[in-house]
């Protein structure tokens, strides 16, 4: 649409107010995401307000190039955050190259998992299934997923959304 939108502090705050409100059930869990969250300027506020106003359960949607950087995982761990839902397309780094246009995104990874162990912080590993591409690694991340039980909390496989950077 030729503007990008990103809401402030106090607008999130409101959003997760309103979520809070939520009746008959207030709501407890909360998913940051869309874009890259992380890149948010007031990120490590955010997840400490969410805290401060009860959720019980903060999660965030992520590529997780941030978390392979020295101590933003034990920041965010710090800030409140519980658990990541992570972009991992397969174990193959040439993968990473056809589907995100990024040669060393598998190495950045596997760091950022290291990173998020450290801080003890659980993943959902989160691959974008492309028929014919990465089918076959399926069983593959589900392996890993095993091999890296310490930190797994769960698989959620997608299909590719004929969007964005992948129009074919």
């Amino acid at each position: 649409q030729d503007y990008i939108y990103e809401p402030s502090f106090e607008q999130i705050t409101q959003m997760l107010q309103t979520l809070r409100n939520s009746r008959p059930v207030a709501g407890r869990v909360v998913q940051f995401a869309g874009g890259e969250p992380t890149l948010h300027p007031d990120w490590f506020r955010i997840l400490t307000k969410a805290n401060e106003m009860g959720f019980s359960h903060v999660q965030c949607a992520t590529n997780g190039l941030k978390f392979a950087e020295e101590s933003f995982a034990e920041k965010s761990r710090e800030a409140g955050l519980h658990t990541l839902y992570l972009q991992f397309d397969g174990v193959d780094p040439a993968l990473y190259e056809k589907i995100r246009g990024r040669k060393d995104l598998l190495d950045v990874k596997m760091k950022a998992i290291e990173k998020i162990r450290q801080a003890g912080l659980k993943i959902v590993y989160v691959p974008t299934i492309v028929g014919g591409l990465n089918d076959d690694q399926v069983p593959k991340i589900v392996q890993f997923a095993l091999d890296t039980i310490d930190v797994s909390s769960g698989i959620s496989f997608q299909p590719v959304a004929l969007t964005g950077r992948i129009d074919e």
